[in-house]
């Protein structure tokens, strides 16, 4: 994996902790930014999950999901 930046490893850390569950956009936005976020918190996290993608996209045993109009979920092979 490359460098990571901050909010990509808090999110990746985020994911990792409730590993196999889906994992609301609303709570994702919220420990991300917090209660005061901006308008523009879900592109951003849109944009986060592009790059976690990007970063697993050589190991196909790390799955990063997402639950239409509902979350994302992180798994991986044993």
């Amino acid at each position: 994996m490359t460098h990571c930046q901050s909010q990509e490893y808090n999110l990746l850390e985020l994911l990792l902790v409730r590993q196999g569950e889906i994992v609301d956009r609303d709570s994702i936005i919220l420990s991300l930014w917090g209660e005061g976020y901006s308008s523009t918190a879900t592109q951003s996290l849109n944009n986060l999950i592009s790059h976690l993608r990007k970063y697993f996209s050589v190991d196909k045993s790390v799955r990063l999901e997402t639950h239409a109009k509902v979350g994302y979920s992180l798994t991986a092979d044993s």
